[in-house]
C-alpha cells in the first residue's frame, strides 16, 4: 500500500516542475520575511501552499483573509525571534524530504540544542530505503552574514544559492537520532547535531502553555517543497495531542510529518505528526491533523541523557495515568473485576484506544482493574531501522493497574531484549 502511495506521489511530481520555494532559504523571522517581501511574484507566490476552505465557518473566514493576503502579496510576520527547520531527504530518492525542527531546552540547569523529527519516517525493515535511517544529514539553509563565509569542518557538504539578492549556504550538517517514541504512542524522534553544526543553528524555544484559543500556524517541508500554514484552529486538546484544522490539500501534507507548530508568539507548541484522511485523493474529506505537545521532547532529553531509558507518564483516560518506559508500546489491555476476573479484552491495533477505554469504564462500574502488555522498540543492528516486537512475540511488559488507588499495583517483565 506505502509503496502504491509512493509511487503516486513521485509520478505527480514528475509531471509538476520543482516549485521554486524548494530552494528558499527556512529560517524564519523578522529579517528574511522582510527580504521575502521585496520578492518578485512568483517567488510570493511559491512561498505560501495553496490554502482550502474547511467545513467550520470561522476556520473557513480566517482562511479567506489569508488566502487574500497571499494574493496581495503581504507575507505576514512570524516574530522577531527565528528559528530553524530542517530536511532530511531520503537517500534512495532525493526528491522525497521530510520535516525536522531545531529547539532549545535546558537540561539540569544548561541549555542544550536538538532536533525533532516524527518517528514514523524511520523504517521499521532495514531494507525500506525510503525513510531515514539512524544516521542522516540534516539540511539547513544559512545566510552568509550569520556564517561569515566560514564552513566548520565537519560539515559534510555544502553549496551557495542567490536568493533575493543575498547568498546563502545550503548545508548537509551530519546527524543522528538519540531517541525515539514509539509510533503507537507520541511519535516522536530526538536528533542530535554534529558539535560545529549545532552552533550554526538558531532553536526554537517549547512553549510552556498553550491555549485551545490560539491559532497556531507551521512550517515545514512537505515531499516537494517549503510550506507555510498560517491557520492552524486547536479543535480538541488531550494530555498526548492537539487535534488541529489543517488548511491544506491532502497531497501536500505528506512529508511535513516533524514540521514546527508554532504559537503566535513562535515558540514550540508541538511537532506534526500526522493527518486523518478518509478521502486519500479528495480535498472534501476531514481536515483534522495531530499534533505531539513539545513538552515531551523533555522526555526524550532524558533519556538521551540516561543510556536510552527514561520513564514517560502514559496517559490511559481522564485521571488515569501510569508510567512506561520511552521504548514501549500497548499491544492488549483488559478490564478486571475485584477477583480478577475478566470484563472486557481487546488488543491496541495501533494507538491506544483513550476515549474507548473512557467509555467502557462507564460501561462496566464493577471494573478493579487494568491489565496493559505492552512491547518495545530497538534499533535494528545495521541502525538503518527501528524495529518493532513482532505481534507473536510474548509480551515484554505487562502492568496491574488499580483502578481505584490511581496506580500501578504490579509490573511484570521479560528478560528479552526486543
Amino acid at each position: 500500500m506505502m509503496k502504491n502511495i509512493l509511487t503516486a506521489f513521485i509520478f505527480i511530481f514528475l509531471l509538476t516542475a520543482l516549485p521554486a520555494a524548494a530552494q528558499k532559504p527556512v529560517k524564519l523571522g523578522g529579517r528574511i520575511v522582510k527580504k521575502a517581501q521585496a520578492n518578485s511574484t512568483q517567488k510570493t507566490k511559491s512561498a505560501r501552499a495553496a490554502l482550502t476552505s474547511t467545513p467550520d465557518k470561522n476556520t473557513a473566514a480566517a482562511i479567506k483573509q489569508a488566502t487574500r493576503k497571499i494574493k496581495e502579496k503581504t507575507i505576514p510576520y512570524l516574530s522577531h525571534k527565528d528559528g530553524h527547520i530542517f530536511m532530511a531527504v531520503v537517500e534512495a530518492d532525493p526528491d522525497i524530504r521530510f520535516s525536522g525542527t531545531v529547539f532549545e531546552i535546558e537540561h539540569h540547569g544548561k541549555k542544550e540544542i536538538y532536533g525533532a523529527i516524527a518517528t514514523h519516517i524511520i523504517p521499521s525493515k532495514s531494507n525500506n530505503v525510503f525513510g531515514i535511517p539512524r544516521h542522516f544529514n540534516a539540511t539547513v539553509y544559512l545566510p552568509q552574514s550569520q556564517t561569515n563565509g566560514h564552513i566548520p569542518q565537519d560539515i559534510l557538504s555544502y553549496s551557495l544559492i542567490q536568493e533575493a539578492n543575498d547568498v546563502y549556504f545550503k548545508m548537509n550538517i551530519p546527524a543522528e537520532i538519540v531517541a525515539a517514541f514509539p509510533i503507537s504512542t507520541f511519535d516522536m524522534a530526538l536528533v542530535k547535531f554534529s558539535a560545529e553544526g549545532e552552533k550554526l543553528l538558531t532553536p526554537f524555544t517549547l512553549a510552556q502553555r498553550v491555549s485551545k484559543k490560539e491559532i497556531l500556524r507551521s512550517v515545514g517541508y512537505n515531499h516537494w517543497r517549503f510550506s507555510f500554514i498560517p491557520q492552524r484552529h486547536i479543535l480538541r486538546k488531550t494530555p498526548t495531542t492537539i487535534y488541529t484544522s489543517m488548511p491544506l490539500p491532502h497531497l501536500e501534507r505528506v512529508g511535513m510529518c516533524g514540521s514546527a507548530v508554532l504559537t503566535p508568539k513562535n515558540e514550540l507548541a508541538g511537532i506534526h505528526t500526522g493527518s486523518r484522511i478518509d478521502y486519500f485523493f479528495s480535498d472534501n474529506g476531514p481536515t483534522v491533523s495531530y499534533v505531539t505537545p513539545a513538552s515531551y521532547l523533555r522526555f526524550l532529553v532524558k533519556a538521551y541523557h540516561n543510556g536510552g531509558k527514561a520513564n514517560v507518564p502514559f496517559y490511559l483516560a481522564p485521571g488515569h495515568f501510569m508510567k512506561m518506559d520511552i521504548s514501549e508500546y500497548p499491544i492488549s489491555f483488559q478490564l478486571l473485576g475485584k477477583k480478577h476476573t475478566v470484563l472486557f479484552s481487546d488488543r491496541v491495533h495501533f494507538h491506544f484506544p483513550h476515549t474507548r477505554l473512557n467509555q467502557l469504564l462507564k460501561q462496566f462500574p464493577q471494573a478493579r482493574f487494568l491489565r496493559v502488555s505492552t512491547h518495545r522498540v530497538t534499533w535494528a543492528k545495521d541502525a538503518k531501522a527501528l524495529l518493532m516486537t513482532p505481534d507473536d512475540q510474548p509480551p515484554y511488559k505487562t502492568y496491574l493497574y488499580d483502578l481505584q488507588k490511581r496506580k500501578v499495583v504490579n509490573a511484570t517483565g521479560t528478560n528479552r531484549s526486543k
